[in-house]
């Protein structure tokens, strides 16, 4: 099976990070070896990736991307000349940056899947349920705080993005309490610095605000807190992906 992601941004890195666990899985099956060994040979020895990502936006935050821009690539066309099995949605909202895309592939006619991941469902459900249908989609990969918008849609599966590849281990001598919002006002940011600064200038411990680095960065220090503050916004009412990379 195929699988292209279309769509106009990739928040969180949703999507490039299913996109990287299907290959390295069709890899390692390939191959024959660990895990490892086909991480290390992605790209060549014959393999040809299963899953590809095309925004129009390249991610603000140094995610490493697949193909962004407002035209395909060369090689993306060759690629889809070889047949694709799914189109999924990158969760950014709508599905008109989909569709657009999907169409200047040449790619009518092939299963449609769309994901739920963000703000645009959480603030109008209903809209996003409509959009997802007049779409098409057979299925839908739904973000574990909005399940509750599709409980009566048996299309409807929750939406688990994979964890990287381990980072660096926490160090025991210094507890660190970080926070790292990547929209300090989706966040609630304002609500929790000044109580995250206040209790850990009483408990005697380090208060790492996380913001303006790469990812990669991002998640390093992320690791090596004790205790990670997601977001406290009544709007948001969920995880995000980066308390999941923190507890990993």
């Amino acid at each position: 099976m195929t699988y292209l992601f279309l769509g106009s941004n990739d928040w969180a890195d949703c999507c490039g990070r299913v996109s990287r666990a299907l290959n390295l899985a069709a890899a390692t099956a390939h191959f024959g070896r660990d895990v490892a060994y086909a991480a290390s040979h992605i790209g060549g020895g014959g393999f040809v990736p299963v899953a590809r990502v095309w925004t129009f936006n390249k991610h603000p935050y140094g995610y490493p991307t697949d193909v962004t821009g407002p035209e395909p690539t060369d090689e993306l066309r060759a690629w889809c000349r070889q047949g694709v099995d799914w189109v999924l949605t990158t969760g950014d909202g709508g599905v008109h940056h989909t569709a657009r895309m999907r169409d200047m592939l040449g790619l009518q006619g092939v299963n449609v899947a769309t994901l739920q991941v963000g703000s645009f469902c959480r603030a109008d459900p209903i809209v996003a349920r409509d959009a997802d249908e007049a779409f098409g989609s057979r299925v839908r990969f739904v973000g574990a705080d909005l399940l509750r918008f599709y409980r009566d849609d048996e299309a409807a599966v929750p939406f688990l993005a994979p964890c990287e590849s381990p980072v660096a281990s926490i160090d025991e001598t210094v507890t660190t309490v970080s926070h790292s919002p990547s929209n300090p006002g989706m966040k609630g940011t304002e609500h929790i610095v000044p109580i995250a600064e206040e209790e850990c200038a009483r408990a005697g411990v380090r208060f790492d605000l996380i913001h303006g680095v790469n990812a990669e960065d991002a998640r390093q220090r992320r690791a090596a807190s004790a205790i990670f503050i997601d977001q406290f916004n009544f709007h948001v009412g969920g995880f995000g992906q980066s308390v999941t990379d923190a507890a990993a």
